[in-house]
């Protein structure tokens, strides 16, 4: 049997049925379930179990959950557990599968921050995400906190998880949960605030180096042949656009990833080829401005770019020929840029 079989069995025992017939374990199991599977993605109960376990209780394996459960949850508490699981339940939702919420515009960068953590893959902060989301819902922090708080763990993420590729161990999990457990038990707004604190400095310890980092945005790459980093290129030319941008903010969904030097060149010479599928060589534009380019040479791809007032990098700008130098140049300064300035954690 799996872990949330076992604490159902449990809680059922816990809380029977009422002479009414109510029976409070499955109606709130099953609204779980159901609201679960009315997601687009397969939502884990287990997982959920364990994550709001981990945000609210010392930490503990998967393995050993239930054994812990059923040493504390009794009668006298199983009701209390069954409704928080119940409202965590909705936030664990929000965070696996942020386009099943209704997100207000401002709270727009929080779904943002959500669904890159998406991208990455990574389970270990969900904890503190879970605690993040419930203390926002009580207003016992603001939304400029929230956001901000979002936006430092997606930063982080970037750097030690999507492009350094550090292993999350044990230690990383651990500082989630104590921190996720010491916001929930904070007890007032200021002592919360402090916790956020702690907490920054503490994911800025784990900062890889600046080194460490170039070298795996150097590797990066993205081509017609090997498109296994997709999506991690489309999130970094969106944030690069995002920053160098200054008018309004457009529909990044109807852009499209624009190799300046081709991928299919004429001739050999026509291309550095070792490079073409690096970061320095792509740009992220609109389809209607793609289309106009097609095998453009890429000095006259960057002209159209500035005549429709494409927002461009300043390696870009002063480009007078596109090499594979250039492309290295760029790629080392776009990795620069998203280290010191861009992923300000």
């Amino acid at each position: 049997m799996t872990v949330s079989d076992l604490v159902k069995n449990h809680l059922t025992r816990l809380l029977r049925p009422t002479h009414k017939g109510v029976d409070l374990v499955k109606d709130q199991w099953n609204q779980i379930l159901t609201d679960f599977a009315r997601s687009e993605i397969d939502i884990n109960i287990n997982r959920l179990l364990h994550h709001s376990w981990l945000s609210r209780k010392p930490y503990i394996t998967e393995k050993k959950l239930f054994k812990e459960i059923k040493r504390t949850v009794n009668k006298a508490t199983a009701k209390t557990f069954l409704d928080t699981l119940r409202a965590d339940s909705e936030l664990y939702r929000q965070i696996v599968d942020p386009n099943s919420h209704k997100w207000t515009k401002q709270e727009r960068r929080i779904a943002d921050s959500l669904r890159a953590m998406n991208i990455f893959r990574v389970v270990q902060p969900v904890p503190m995400l879970l605690a993040l989301l419930r203390e926002y819902h009580a207003d016992t922090l603001t939304l400029k906190q929230a956001k901000a708080m979002l936006q430092k763990m997606e930063d982080f993420h970037v750097q030690f998880t999507a492009v350094t590729a550090q292993r999350t161990g044990g230690g990383t999990a651990l500082m989630y949960a104590s921190s996720a457990r010491q916001l929930l038990e904070a007890a007032n707004k200021n002592e919360k605030s402090q916790i956020l604190t702690e907490f920054t400095k503490k994911l800025r310890e784990r900062i890889p180096s600046e080194e460490e980092f170039t070298a795996g945005f150097v590797d990066i790459c993205f081509t017609d042949q090997n498109t296994r980093l997709r999506q991690l290129v489309r999130y970094l030319l969106r944030r690069l656009d995002r920053h160098i941008r200054t008018g309004p903010e457009p529909n990044y969904e109807m852009f499209t990833i624009e190799h300046l030097g081709p991928q299919n060149p004429k001739t050999k010479a026509d291309h550095p080829s070792k490079s073409v599928g690096q970061v320095g060589n792509l740009l992220f534009s609109s389809e209607d401005v793609n289309g106009k380019l097609k095998n453009a040479d890429p000095l006259q791809k960057l002209l159209q770019f500035k005549n429709v007032g494409h927002p461009l990098d300043d390696e870009l700008l002063k480009a007078t020929e596109w090499t594979e130098e250039a492309i290295a140049n760029r790629t080392n300064f776009l990795a620069h840029l998203f280290y010191t300035e861009i992923l300000s954690v």
